[in-house]
């Protein structure tokens, strides 16, 4: 169970594989594995029959998950925890190709990860997410200033949240999730009708 948390980082970079500019096709799942294997092989120095062990599995993963989004007859829920326990098992196989040195890595490269985002002010946490978007759908100069000062709100609300001591671990994460479904939907209305559809197309599997 240690080694599943501790890859943990590791796998955040098999899920973030998409290329998100307007102009860009989606990638393949191909492409996806290739880029993953690449990135994990400069993170960790992967020998060539781990590279090839990382390569596969990614494939597998990312193949089982257009295929179950894709899937019409399962309802979101359903998908949801098919989804998470195709992730689960993609834990275990990561974590049985690499070495203990690799996982310690692994463990030290998400400490600083966190202690990065913990450095961030709110301010530059509210850039990051706007510039994220803006590469997804490409905003105009006043959608920019609005996107910022919602994602800012929406930041600074969810730290107050995370503070609270009254509010119970449930408590906080029912807030939390309030607070970005409020964010969303403010994003929503200032979004153009193709900016939107672009998002929705972002989140669809290629086929």
């Amino acid at each position: 169970m240690k080694n599943l948390k501790v890859v943990a980082f590791g796998l955040v970079l098999i899920g973030n594989t998409l290329v998100f500019a307007q102009s860009k096709p989606k990638m393949s799942v191909e492409q996806k594995s290739e880029k993953t294997t690449k990135r994990l092989t400069e993170q960790l120095d992967l020998s060539a029959s781990q590279a090839s062990q990382v390569s596969a599995m990614s494939a597998d993963y990312f193949t089982e998950v257009r295929e179950l989004k894709s899937n019409t007859s399962l309802s979101k829920e359903e998908q949801k925890k098919l989804i998470q326990a195709a992730q689960k098992r993609k834990k275990e196989k990561l974590a049985s190709i690499l070495s203990k040195e690799q996982l310690e890595k692994i463990k030290t490269l998400k400490k600083d990860k966190k202690g990065e985002k913990k450095k961030m002010s709110p301010a530059e946490k509210a850039d990051k997410m706007s510039a994220k978007l803006d590469e997804k759908v490409s905003l105009n100069s006043s959608q920019k200033v609005e996107v910022k000062k919602i994602n800012l709100q929406s930041i600074i609300e969810t730290n107050k949240i995370k503070d609270n001591v009254v509010l119970s671990e449930e408590a906080k994460k029912g807030a939390i999730k309030k607070v970005r479904k409020q964010k969303k939907e403010k994003i929503k209305r200032i979004l153009t009708k193709e900016q939107l559809e672009i998002l929705k197309a972002d989140k669809k599997p290629k086929k």
